[in-house]
């Protein structure tokens, strides 16, 4: 029987042959067979002869109990990296299109080089580049093409392999009960706590090194696993957010692998990195029946099945030999350099020789280990080149990675250099449609960053440019992250509905929204039809003043300039739920801090306003102020975070309680109006005062603080009756009341000068 990647390779080329963007595929007979059994898993029957719908529609559109007008994304080529991405629209507004782009494309391509001479990677790239928005068939008009011949591609080389294993004859189907397939899931423990052990200084490389270093490494395992499984990329459903999902054959020798290599990998990180990281792999069996979503509860059984797994082996992390060697001072696991010495950053025992100052610019005042210097050198590589080798090679600059069997290494390849793809065992490539070169893959991530003169710019000066030209210095910390995804994935869909094409789709979509449109909404490309937020209506650059530290899988961690975030997290925000089609929702924590509090600090406080927001009834909610972290800095008594549902905070709190301030005083709106009343900065604040003492009981001392701001007859005596009027009533009722509070909050911010 042929390899499985040979298999993979003419199974992707035979879908897409039936599609008609490839010419046809000679195969013998029990290949045709295998090839049709594949896709009538994921297409519940034999693949029909009536044509594809002309546009792919929206899956969001059947996710959910709730029905709402369905949409559909534009079918285009995507040849151009820096093109605006596309949102889904509705039937009337679909722009149109040429039908035989998609197969013009492949032409060429084939032209060029045929499909046999290419790996399975870049035949998988082609096809995400030409059909990742074609419609795959009549009845899945909402899975795109470039899923199907994927997942045809994954589920032959399945069934290949169990027909192999069990030895079938190949005139004979795999029965439905048959337990022919693995999904398997790895859940990385430890990312949070990993990412934050940073000094102060050269914090946003330290954090992007990092970060990218996280997801490289879950990369590198998955493709570990199926390069010792014989697989392609073909089988890896999902990546991101310290999670992957595979698809694999139900065979002796892949559940052997798997064991091995969770053990393996967590003994390494073990010596590596202590018990900091863990990876928890959790294997289940499924069927035919439940992959084609023919058994009760679809595919969702499966995910819940796996994700229990998953539970368990996180409440019991290690064997009994690794227990034993964290408890044995000279074990490997605890061996100890130099016990009078530590790194300065994560703190582990190094030697004299293995420290040197950290950063390698600027003020020498901490000692660092190799590894957190490299995270650090990797961190500063990703924002100015965009490959990035895994070899067995060990350099003065690698980052160590865990391997099967081995230690393999990352580095970044040089801007403007050819990589060595001779020595290497893979190359990924960060944010480009198509590259060739070597055993490569493509990863999309958020890497957005603000410059000047070329130049990215540090936490401190991005806390300079907030507030405009008067605003407070600040600097912005989001969190977020989508509210009860694990339940989307297991039971979002109707059963009739749950089949394994729809739930890859969805973690595809939500995968290349997290990590590819954040950049796009950053650079100010919105949906179309959809303005900039803006707090005060000022007109500002497209591009917005933030850092993207982390985006991918279902969460973000930004950084940047206070009033740029939150405007754009209200652009996010409006661009999930056109994306979703209404469907999902997530929650943010927005804080505020001075640039010199600690990075851990910033993202622990901010991440007590993410579960302040999650905590809001029906979540979809932002929270912001009132962290302890306020404290610290002096800028507010520590109290309560201020959280709203998304529409209440656009709409109430900064579509009318802001816009009033705007409207009838002239120091919000920065415009000199004489019209409007001219009250200073105590008068802010002797209301912000009695308004956060949120008591009924003080409504006359509030009328007081009105009655002061009377600026007698004149020009100035519409402003204040209306203001008068309109704070008395707000504040007599408790959610006017919170709302009016927040909304002076953000103008005073505005209003604060910068020293």
């Amino acid at each position: 029987m042929e390899p499985c990647t040979e298999i993979e390779k003419k199974a992707l080329m035979w879908r897409l042959a039936g599609a008609g963007l490839t010419g046809a595929v000679e195969l013998d007979a029990p290949l045709e067979k295998l090839f049709r059994e594949a896709s009538s898993l994921l297409h519940g029957k034999p693949l029909g002869s009536e044509s594809p719908p002309k546009n792919l529609a929206n899956v969001f559109n059947v996710f959910g109990e709730e029905q709402t007008p369905p949409c559909y994304f534009p079918a285009v080529v995507e040849s151009d990296a820096n093109a605006s991405l596309s949102y889904p629209v509705s039937a009337e507004e679909m722009p149109t299109s040429d039908p035989r782009a998609a197969a013009d494309y492949w032409q060429r391509e084939m032209e060029r080089k045929s499909w046999s001479e290419r790996s399975m990677n870049d035949l998988l790239r082609l096809t995400e580049i030409t059909a990742g928005s074609l419609p795959s068939a009549a009845d899945m008009p909402d899975v795109s093409l470039c899923v199907d011949a994927k997942l045809t591609a994954s589920l032959a080389a399945c069934l290949h392999e169990y027909i192999r294993e069990t030895g079938l004859p190949s005139t004979q189907e795999v029965p439905d009960d048959a337990p022919a397939f693995y999904l398997v899931s790895g859940d990385l423990s430890g990312i949070q706590p990993f990412i934050y052990t940073i000094p102060s200084a050269g914090a946003l490389k330290s954090l992007r090194g990092r970060s990218f270093y996280l997801d490289v490494l879950l990369e590198n395992l998955a493709d570990e696993i199926l390069a010792s499984c014989g697989l392609s990329r073909s089988c890896l459903l999902y990546t991101g957010g310290g999670h992957f999902y595979l698809l694999l054959p139900a065979i002796e020798s892949v559940e052997a692998r798997l064991a091995s290599f969770e053990a393996e990998v967590n003994q390494w990180f073990l010596e590596h990195l202590g018990s900091r990281l863990y990876l928890a792999l959790g294997w289940a069996k499924g069927t035919k029946a439940e992959i084609r979503g023919a058994a009760k509860g679809g595919t969702g059984i499966l995910y819940r099945r796996v994700s229990e797994i998953i539970t368990q082996k996180k409440l019991r992390r290690y064997s009994t030999q690794q227990l034993q060697a964290m408890f044995t001072p000279e074990s490997d696991v605890n061996k100890v350099r130099d016990k009078s010495r530590e790194c300065g950053v994560c703190h582990t025992s190094a030697s004299a020789a293995d420290l040197k100052p950290y950063p390698p610019e600027g003020e020498k005042g901490t000692m660092a280990c190799k590894m957190c210097r490299n995270l650090y050198a990797i961190g500063a590589a990703m924002l100015k080149g965009d490959g990035f080798l895994i070899s067995g090679e060990k350099r003065e600059d690698a980052l160590p990675l865990p391997g099967q069997g081995r230690t393999l290494y990352l580095t970044a390849i040089p801007e403007g250099e050819t990589p060595d793809t001779e020595s290497c065992v893979r190359i990924y490539w960060k944010n480009q449609i198509y590259r060739e070169e070597g055993p490569a893959a493509c990863l999309w991530l958020g890497d957005y960053v603000t410059r000047n003169n070329g130049q990215v710019i540090e936490f401190e000066a991005l806390a300079e440019e907030s507030g405009g030209e008067t605003g407070i210095d600040r600097l912005g910390v989001l969190r977020a992250d989508v509210d009860n995804l694990g339940a989307a994935f297991i039971a979002g869909f109707p059963e009739e509905y749950a089949t394994l094409a729809r739930s890859a789709t969805l973690s595809r979509q939500l995968s290349v929204f997290f990590k590819r449109y954040m950049n796009d909404l950053c650079r100010g490309r919105l949906a179309p039809g959809q303005e900039p937020f803006s707090l005060l209506e000022a007109k500002k650059p497209a591009n917005r003043k933030v850092h993207i530290v982390y985006s991918g899988g279902d969460d973000l961690f930004f950084v940047g300039a206070w009033d740029d975030l939150i405007e754009l997290t209200v652009d996010i925000h409006r661009a999930f739920q056109r994306f979703t089609n209404g469907k999902l929702t997530f929650s943010a924590g927005l804080g505020f801090f001075k640039p010199g509090v600690p990075i851990a600090t910033m993202a622990r406080e901010t991440g007590r306003l993410e579960d302040a927001a999650k905590d809001n009834p029906g979540k979809d909610s932002i929270a912001l102020f009132g962290t302890p972290a306020a404290t610290s800095s002096g800028d507010t008594e520590a109290e309560k975070p201020q959280r709203y549902h998304w529409q209440e905070f656009i709409d109430q709190v900064c579509g009318e309680k802001l816009a009033f301030l705007r409207d009838h005083f002239s120091k919000v709106a920065q415009d000199g109006d004489e019209s409007k009343l001219s009250t200073g900065m105590s008068g802010f604040y002797r209301i912000l005062e009695l308004l956060r003492e949120d008591e009924s009981i003080h409504l006359a001392r509030f009328a007081y603080a009105l009655a002061r701001l009377d600026p007698g007859s004149g020009a100035k005596a519409g402003a204040y009756q209306a203001v008068r009027d309109t704070f008395y009533d707000w504040y007599k009722k408790q959610d006017d009341r919170r709302q009016l509070r927040t909304a002076l909050e953000l103008a005073v911010y505005r209003l604060r000068k910068k020293d």
